[in-house]
C-alpha cells in the first residue's frame, strides 16, 4: 500500500498482513492510499477505487479496503533465494528457492492448470547432499536441478524448492557460491522479467547471525535493475524473544518508489516512512538458539532499484538495527554497493585474459588468463543485470551459459588487485 499526501507526495509504504489488515502512522491529515499493482498478478477491483482511496485521518480512522482479482494470464517466476544455516566449510545449509505461482503470495491461484519447469545451476565450491525435509526431489544432472511441475497450483512456493548444500573442507572466507535460475513456460507470462534470477552468497569463517547481506555488490555503470537486501537474525540469548523489531535507513541514492518485500521468515508489518523502514516481527515468540538453534533464526529480504542519478562517486551503504524486545540494539555490518570502473578493466585486458573461446559462441565457452590466482567471472546483459557469477580457478574454465539469450554480453574478471572486461557474443 502506497500513502500520499494531498499534494500527491509519496510518503511512504505500508505492506499488509497475510490476513489482509494494514495500518500507517502519521499526523490527522487527507491522504489518498493505493494498493500498489506495478509488476504485480493482481489489479484492485472496487468500482470506484478514487472514492475508496481517499481518507480523511482524524484519531483512529477506519478501514479502507480494496477487493484484489487475478489480472488475466498468469505470473509464474521467482520470488527470491535465500540461505538457511551458516555457510561455514564442511557444514550443511538449506538454499531455498520461493518459485512458482506468484500470485499464491496475494491468497490468489492465478496459474491454475499452467504447467511447465524451475532449473537452476549451483556454482561454486558446494557438494549437493539432497532435498531438505519436505521439499520436492530434483532431477539432478552434474550441478543442474531441475524441478517438472504440472500444475503449479499444486505447488507450496515456499517449501517447495530446498536443497542441503555443503561447503567443501577446503572453501575459503569469502568464496562465492551462485545459483542461476529459470522458471517456465514464458509464452503467455504477464511478466516474464521475473522467471530469470540470479543471487550470489559468501562462505563465511568466523560468523556473527545478525547481519545484512546484499546482491550484487559491485555493478556495471548504468545499472538500473534490483538491490536485493537480506537481514538475518537469531536470538543467541537464554530466553524467547517475544518481540523483534528491525530499523534500517535507506542510502540516498536508493529510489523508495521501487521498494518491495521480497521474503521473510515470520509474520510482522513493514513500513517505509520516508527512507526510515521498520519491520515488527510482534509476538513472534523466538527460541533461543541454546534450546532450538534452527527455530532461533529469523530473517526479512526486501529489494528496491539505484536512482538514475547514482554515479560512480558515490558508495550505497545500508546499516541495520536488530532489537530484541527493550534490549539495546544489535548494529550490523554496513552493506556497500560499488559502480566498477568498466574504463580501468579495459586497459588492462590484454595483460591478464589469454583467450575465450570461441567468441561468438552458442553458450558455450571457455576462458584462459595469465595468471593462475582465483578470480571471478561476471556476465552482464546490456541493461547491466548480472546474469552469471564462476570463479575461474587454476587460469582456466569452462562456462556454461547456454541458458542465456543471444546477444551481446559484457565479461568482467575480478581479482584481488584488478578487473578486466572483455565483449562476449553468444549467438543461437
Amino acid at each position: 500500500m502506497k500513502i500520499y499526501d494531498s499534494s500527491s507526495n509519496l510518503l511512504g509504504s505500508t505492506y499488509t498482513a497475510s490476513n489482509g489488515v494494514y495500518q500507517f502512522l502519521d499526523s490527522a491529515n487527507t491522504y489518498n492510499i493505493l494498493v500498489d499493482t506495478t509488476g504485480m498478478p493482481f489489479k484492485a477491483t472496487c468500482s470506484f477505487p478514487g472514492l475508496d482511496s481517499t481518507v480523511t485521518v482524524a484519531v483512529l480512522d477506519t478501514n479502507i479496503n480494496f477487493a484484489l482479482a487475478c489480472k488475466p494470464g498468469y505470473d509464474v517466476g521467482i520470488q527470491s533465494a535465500y540461505t538457511c544455516g551458516i555457510v561455514f566449510p564442511g557444514q550443511t545449509h538449506v538454499l531455498s528457492l520461493n518459485a512458482g505461482d506468484i500470485s499464491r503470495r496475494y491468497n490468489l491461484n492465478c496459474a491454475a492448470g499452467i504447467s511447465g519447469t524451475l532449473t537452476f545451476m549451483i556454482t561454486g565450491p558446494v557438494t549437493y547432499i539432497g532435498p531438505a525435509a519436505g521439499a520436492l526431489v530434483p532431477i539432478v544432472s552434474g550441478n543442474v536441478f531441475t524441478y517438472n511441475i504440472s500444475d503449479f497450483a499444486t505447488i507450496n512456493n515456499t517449501s517447495a524448492f530446498k536443497i542441503q548444500l555443503q561447503p567443501f573442507p577446503t572453501a575459503q572466507a569469502n568464496d562465492v557460491i551462485c545459483v542461476t535460475a529459470k522458471v517456465t513456460p514464458i509464452n503467455g507470462d504477464n511478466y516474464p522479467s521475473n522467471n530469470d534470477y540470479v543471487y550470489c552468497y559468501n562462505v563465511v569463517n568466523s560468523h556473527d547471525p545478525n547481519v545484512k547481506e546484499v546482491y550484487p555488490i559491485d555493478v556495471a555503470p548504468g545499472f538500473h535493475d534490483w538491490l536485493t537486501y537480506t537481514i538475518h537474525f537469531q536470538n543467541t540469548g537464554n530466553a524467547p524473544a517475544f518481540n523483534i523489531m528491525l530499523k534500517d535507513t535507506l542510502d540516498t541514492e536508493l529510489d523508495l518508489t521501487t521498494f518491495q518485500v521480497t521474503d521473510y521468515s515470520h509474520k510482522n508489518t513493514t513500513n517505509l516512512n520516508g527512507r526510515v523502514l521498520t519491520v515488527n516481527f510482534q509476538n513472534i515468540q523466538l527460541p533461543d538458539s541454546s534450546s532450538d538453534p534452527e527455530g532461533s533464526i529469523g530473517f526479512i529480504q526486501y529489494r528496491l532499484k539505484p536512482k538514475s542519478t547514482w554515479t560512480r562517486s558515490h558508495k550505497i551503504k545500508n546499516t541495520a538495527y536488530i532489537y530484541f524486545d527493550f534490549n539495546a540494539p544489535i548494529v550490523t555490518n554496513t552493506t556497500h554497493n560499488s559502480i566498477l570502473d568498466i574504463t580501468t578493466g579495459i586497459a588492462e585486458q590484454k595483460e591478464s585474459i589469454t583467450s575465450v573461446y570461441p567468441n561468438p559462441t552458442n553458450g558455450l565457452f571457455t576462458i584462459e588468463l595469465t595468471t593462475k590466482e582465483k578470480q571471478f567471472l561476471e556476465l552482464y546483459d546490456m541493461t547491466g543485470n548480472v546474469v552469471l557469477f564462476q570463479a575461474v580457478e587454476n587460469g582456466k574454465a569452462t562456462i556454461d551459459a547456454n541458458y542465456l539469450a543471444a546477444g551481446i554480453y559484457n565479461m568482467s574478471i575480478k581479482g584481488n588487485a584488478s578487473i578486466t572486461n572483455q565483449k562476449l557474443v553468444i549467438v543461437k
